[in-house]
Formats: structure tokens, sequence, C-alpha cells
């Protein structure tokens, strides 16, 4: 029998008895005696609605949901396994259209379909992988837009427990199946004849609409920094003109006074789409035709008021983000669309005249990327520009706040990372290994109010092998402290200021060993101990 189920296929993999007794738990049997007897005959009961916890805050999935602006009002939600409910009540409380379903503590309610549908951390939890395939299949039919779907890393959990088909039954007499990023993405492939985008660590969107699908990803790489950074130079409203002669230009700013709010809204929208916008992108053309006429007396307006410096600079910025995001597309081959939303063709029209030329921009952008010695190159000046702080070895670390400030070069470089691991803003520092094609993620215990954080995550991502390493610090390894912080961040950050004369008050003290990644914290600690100093604040 053992042969007939093909435990002998690799003989190599077999080993010790651990090993063999995960292999037949793998393929649904165990092992009585000298007898295999299927899992569903040992008579092991799995208490699934154990795994339910009860939330104060939103769940990591709603989360993510939330930061790519999709928990905003505009979208309908659906919870599929949604445990005690505890999201869904949150979501209700904040004027959110959703609803929840789950076979253990709401069987009863109706399963609705809705734009989003949320799968988080449910498969995971299910022993039996028919089921476990229904549940997702399940739930993205009940989505219009897409589906939300998320399960536990093994690397992110310490918890472990006796081997049971392909998991492992816990202490608590829960289910639980470990998946790695790669793997789940291939899970959720296989399944929905789907490509998933990866948003975090054990997170991924699989998208029903295509068009909405696109907008996400050309949005993920949009350069807001520039577009709020001229939006801060609008200049104050006017004040009327002295008495005497009104010249035309009093005029104009006048009328630009008296209808400003108006105006601005305009001008806002199109310092955001880097080019002029059609009618049926701003919400009220209606009021500007009244006002102007025509559309285009109103463009024209609005570009003799601000002139062509700016309009410049957001052009140019725009068509960085694209060619990122053309860059993205050419990096991930298997994501093919059969067209583009109308707003997508409108910029293509307009910062590069054809789709094949934004192809072959991308494509450029992406090869060069891949580049060492160019990527080293721009770590070099990104860091002599203020951006981070460049080591020994040539790498870059900076904090993810100045991602989109960064040459599209290192965008697309980093865009790699996201494709594989997800949303790499999630941490506080990145560091791009500019020999190795590696990028590391690292978060730190309150990062932004101390001015010595501790490590307690570091995640290494390998753009060339397209896998991630996970450390945990505080038992395995012992969390660092971050020494002189603010050479990772800018004079724009919070309390920028106050870390730089902390920063200068420990190099001052020759006891301390700074250099490098600094001496051990036992050996910091107890220094200062010694010199009767404390950290206050």
């Amino acid at each position: 029998m053992a042969e007939r189920l093909g435990l002998f296929a690799n003989p190599r993999g077999i080993g010790f008895r651990l090993a063999w007794n995960a292999l037949i738990h793998e393929h649904g049997y165990e092992l009585d005696g000298h007898q295999l007897i299927p899992s569903d005959k040992a008579q092991r009961s799995v208490d699934r609605h154990r795994t339910a916890l009860t939330r104060y805050a939103l769940s990591k999935p709603m989360q993510l949901l939330a930061k790519h602006d999709f928990l905003e009002g505009k979208h309908t939600l659906f919870d599929y396994g949604c445990g005690k409910g505890s999201d869904v009540e949150i979501l209700q409380k904040n004027a959110i259209t959703a609803h929840g379903w789950d076979p253990h503590f709401c069987p009863d309610n109706p399963k609705h379909s809705a734009d989003i549908v949320n799968l988080g951390f449910v498969i995971n939890v299910i022993e039996d992988k028919t089921e476990r395939m229904e549940a997702v299949l399940g739930a993205y039919q009940l989505c219009t837009q897409f589906l939300c779907a998320a399960v536990m890393l093994g690397e992110q959990s310490p918890e472990r427990g006796r081997l049971f088909r392909d998991g492992v039954l816990t202490s608590r007499n829960t289910f639980q199946r470990y998946y790695s990023q790669e793997e789940f993405r291939e899970y959720l492939r296989h399944v929905l004849d789907e490509d998933p985008v990866a948003v975090g660590p054990g997170v991924f969107f699989v998208f029903k609409d295509k068009d909405a699908e696109q907008a996400f990803l050309e949005r993920r790489y949009r350069n807001r920094a520039t577009a709020n950074r001229l939006i801060s130079q609008l200049p104050k409203v006017p004040r009327a003109p002295k008495a005497g002669r009104v010249t035309k230009a009093d005029k104009e700013r006048a009328f630009y006074g008296q209808h400003a709010e108006l105006l601005e809204a305009l001008w806002l929208h199109w310092l955001e789409l880097g080019r002029p916008p059609q009618e049926d992108e701003f919400s009220d053309v209606a009021a500007i035709t009244e006002l102007f006429g025509t559309w285009r007396r109103a463009l024209s307006f609005l570009q003799r008021h601000h002139g062509d410096a700016i309009l410049k600079q957001a052009f140019d910025s725009r068509r960085e983000d694209l060619m990122v995001y053309f860059a993205m597309r050419r990096f991930d081959q298997q994501r093919i669309y059969s067209h583009l939303p109308e707003s997508l063709k409108r910029d293509v029209k307009a910062f590069f005249q054809n789709y094949k030329h934004a192809l072959d921009e991308g494509e450029r952008l992406l090869f060069s990327a891949g580049n060492p010695a160019l990527i080293r190159d721009l770590c070099q000046q990104t860091a002599a520009q203020g951006y981070g702080y460049l080591d020994e070895e040539g790498s870059l670390t900076f904090h993810t706040s100045q991602v989109a400030s960064l040459p599209p070069m290192l965008r697309v470089y980093i865009g790699c990372a996201t494709f594989i691991f997800g949303d790499v803003t999630s941490a506080d520092l990145l560091k791009i290994h500019a020999e190795s094609g590696k990028l590391s993620l690292m978060k730190y215990d309150e990062f932004e109010e101390s001015p010595l954080p501790r490590l307690l995550e570091r995640i290494k991502i390998s753009l060339v092998n397209q896998r991630f390493e996970y450390y945990k610090y505080g038992e395995t390894y012992t969390p660092t402290y971050l020494y002189l912080k603010a050479r990772f961040l800018t004079p724009d950050y919070p309390h920028y200021a106050e870390q730089v004369a902390f920063d200068q008050a420990l190099t001052a003290i020759p006891e301390l060993d700074l250099e490098g990644y600094g001496m051990p914290p036992e050996a910091f600690d107890a220094t200062l101990q010694r010199l009767r100093l404390e950290i206050a604040g």
C-alpha cells in the first residue's frame, strides 16, 4: 500500500522516523502499528473555532486594505470566515459597508457579494484539503473586484505541534498549515488560475476586475512626494489690487481669488495627473464650463496664472512614475492584459506617444536596475544628496518614507522586492545591497519615538532567487540598538533636530564604540552605567 501511495518515490527524502511519519501525514494517512489508515478514520477532531481571536484593532490584512485606500467608504467588503466578527464590527462603526460569515460563530449570516472579500487566516486552519480549496473558491466567487487572502507564514510563527496531514496539530487541538510566501502564491495561482499580487508577508490580492488591478499596480509605483511638494507651492489667495489703474493681470488675480476653491481643485488634479485633465476626469466640470465657457479656456487660464515651470516638474515626475510602472510590468511577465484602462491610455499617449514606446522605456529601465555598477553609483549619488547612509560596502540604508523620492532606477530595484514580498514600506528602514542584488527590511521597536530603537525584525529579500529570509529578534537573536539614527533620516522627519542633538551627544563620549553596527547592547548599557549616564526621553 505504501508503494501504491507513492511513499517510496523519493527514498532519499525518507530518512529517520520523523521524516517517514511526516511523509505519511502529507499523503493523508496515519501509521497504526503496521497499517496505514486514512487520517479521517483516526478519529481526530480539530477545534477550528479556537483559532478565532477577539480583536480590538483591525487584523493585518484589513490594515493593508486601509493602507492602500480601500477602506475609505467607496468599497463594500465581506469577511469570509470572520471568526468573532471584530473586523466587521470595527468597519461598520466607521461607516463602511461590511458584512461577515463564519461556519462556527455566525453560520446563519447570508454570504454577500462585495467589491472586496477578505479571507484572512482561514485556509491555514482548515485541515481538509478539499474544504480548503472550496473556501478559496467560495470567497473568490463573492468578490466583484478582488479577493484579499492571508495566511500565517511558517517563519513568522514559533508555534509548533504534532504532524498532522500537511500541517500540525497544536497543543490547543487546532490545526495550522504553514506556508512560505512563494508556496502560498503558487497555491492561489493553482486554485484560482489567476496571478496574485503580493501586498505583505502572507497577504495577497487576487483581482477579478483587471482594470482595478492595473489601477492598483500603477498607483503603487506613483511618487506622491513630488505632487505634494508642488501642491504646497500653491500661492496664497491674492489681495485685492490697490486703488488706481487696474491691469489685466490684476483682474485675473482677483478673479482667481474669487473662485479659488474651484480653480485650485482643478489645478491640483492637473499636477497629480502630470498632464492636462480631460473633462470626464474632473467631478465639477459643469461649474468650470459655466465659469469659463469652455474647458480649454479654463486650462489656459490656469497655465497662464501658475506658469509652465511647475507643470514641467509635474510632467517629468509623472513620466518617471509611469516608467517605473512599465518596468515592473516587464518584470512581471505572467500578468498580461487584453486592454488598458482609459486613464492609462491617456497617460501613454501624453507621456510616450504610444504603447510600444512606453514598454520600451520600461524595459530599458528594468535592465538598468539589474546592473550592480549602476546601482552602486546611484546609491553613492543618492547618499551625497542627503538621502540615507552609505556604508563602507557601498550599501545604502534609508527610511522607508524616502522611497518615493529616490531615482527611478532605485525605485524599480525596490519594486522588484515589492513583487516578491509585498509592501516594503511596512518596515522602518530599507537597505539596498548594491553588489549582491538584495534588499533588507528592518523594523524597530518605537522607531519614531525612541532615540535609540531596538531591532525587532529583519527580512532579507533576494531579487535573484525571488525568496526572502525572516529573522525575528528577542529569543534566537539579540535585539540590537540602532545607533546614530539621524543619518538614515531627512531634515523633514519628525523630531529630526532632537535626534541630531542626541547623536552628537553620543559621539562625544569616547568610551562608546559606534562604528559600523556599533557595540553590543549589553556593553553599551554597561558603559553608560559605569559613566553614571542614562538616556532621558
